[in-house]
């Protein structure tokens, strides 16, 4: 008799996990991958995972309401493999979450609950048990601020000011803006447009680029 089948009673289940996602809120999500570790299988030969968006859970949870219809939402992805069993070593698994990611931190969640559970629940040897060393791993980048109004000077002129303050130019200025940052320290690009007064109506648009040190995102 194999080691898993020792394991009675032999229930279905499945496994949730619910992650803290206000800290990627309003982010730009560049990847992303839900890693789970699969310590113990029935055997070497793959078996099916699927991993899906749920609802949230809390100790209120039972099997009849994660399993009522609109519990799980998105179909995120299918994955086959077998870690942990004689001859196959424990292992991590990823599933591509970048869609779902992004979703959560475009409309800022607080939280982000994934379900897993077996493509062919009546197989035994679709038999699992994974870590509680599960994590989300996030390639994100955050946006730059909006340059201000006091960083803008042109030439001539001097300080940029807002309608009805500012100075007249006769001729077309050079625009600059001081002190352009990025939060991850990526290279970034400004765009100046520069428009006249009704009575030339002619505008033109240029741009710049400023690198500081190398990217690093969160």
């Amino acid at each position: 008799m194999d080691r898993w089948e020792r394991c009675k009673p032999y229930d279905t289940k499945r496994l949730f996990r619910q992650i803290p996602a206000s800290w990627f809120a309003g982010k730009s999500i560049l990847s992303a991958e839900s890693v789970v570790r699969e310590t113990h299988a029935a055997s070497c030969q793959a078996r099916e995972v699927q991993l899906w968006r749920t609802k949230g859970i809390n100790a209120s949870t039972t099997w009849n309401s994660q399993n009522a219809s609109g519990f799980r939402g998105d179909h995120i992805e299918n994955r086959s493999f077998a870690h942990g069993a004689d001859g196959c070593a424990a292992a991590d698994a990823e599933f591509k979450v970048k869609s779902v990611v992004a979703q959560a931190a475009a409309q800022k969640w607080s939280t982000l609950t994934f379900g897993m559970r077996a493509t062919s629940e009546g197989d035994p040897r679709t038999w699992k048990r994974f870590s509680d060393a599960a994590h989300l791993r996030v390639n994100c980048n955050r946006p730059p601020a909006q340059i201000k109004m006091s960083q803008l000077t042109r030439d001539p002129g001097g300080a940029c000011a807002r309608a009805g303050t500012a100075k007249r130019v006769r001729g077309l200025p050079k625009l600059r803006a001081n002190d352009v940052t990025d939060p991850d320290k990526d290279r970034v690009r400004g765009q100046f447009e520069a428009s006249w007064d009704a009575e030339s109506p002619t505008a033109t648009t240029t741009s710049c680029a400023r690198s500081r040190s190398a990217a690093a995102r969160a």
